[in-house]
C-alpha cells in the first residue's frame, strides 16, 4: 500500500508544477535600459548595476566605455518589479574614490500591465544626474554635465 501511495505522489508532482512554470514564463518581460552619459563624463568609463530594489540583489551589470555616450540594452523584468541602479566611474578623480558606488536617486516601478503585444518597458537613466553624491569631473567646464 505504501508503495502505491508513493507512486501516486510522484505522478501528481508534474501536474502541480506545470501551471507554476507557465506563470513564471508569462511574468517575464523584455525591458530596456536607455543609458546616457552627460558630455562631461565622455572621458570616463561607467559601470552600472541594475538591482532589484526589494531583494537588493544585482540583476545585471553593464559597462559603458570611454567615448560611448549612450546605449540601449535589454534586460528581463517582471510586472510590478521595483528597479534601482548603482554606478561607479573610472578613472577616479580622487584616490579615496576607488571602488566607490553611487546610488541612483530613483526607484523605477515596472507597470503592472505591460502591453502584451509589445511586451516591453523602457527606463531612462542619466549619469550623473540620476545618481546621488557624484562629484563633477575636473574638466566639467568643457562640456555640459546635464543629460
Amino acid at each position: 500500500m505504501f508503495k502505491k501511495l508513493c507512486n501516486a505522489r510522484l505522478l501528481l508532482y508534474p501536474v502541480l508544477l506545470f501551471p507554476v512554470t507557465l506563470y513564471a514564463q508569462a511574468s517575464d518581460n523584455t525591458c530596456y535600459l536607455e543609458f546616457v552619459k552627460a558630455d562631461c563624463w565622455n572621458n570616463y568609463k561607467v559601470e552600472l548595476n541594475l538591482i532589484d530594489a526589494l531583494t537588493l540583489k544585482e540583476q545585471q551589470h553593464f559597462n559603458v566605455s570611454m567615448n560611448t555616450q549612450s546605449m540601449k540594452v535589454p534586460f528581463t523584468c517582471s510586472a510590478n518589479q521595483q528597479i534601482a541602479f548603482q554606478a561607479s566611474f573610472s578613472p577616479t578623480i580622487w584616490e579615496n574614490q576607488i571602488d566607490t558606488w553611487y546610488q541612483g536617486s530613483k526607484i523605477y516601478n515596472v507597470p503592472s500591465n505591460i502591453d502584451e503585444d509589445q511586451n516591453i518597458w523602457t527606463v531612462n537613466v542619466c549619469f550623473s544626474t540620476d545618481f546621488t553624491g557624484v562629484p563633477l569631473p575636473p574638466d566639467s567646464s568643457r562640456g555640459s554635465c546635464l543629460c
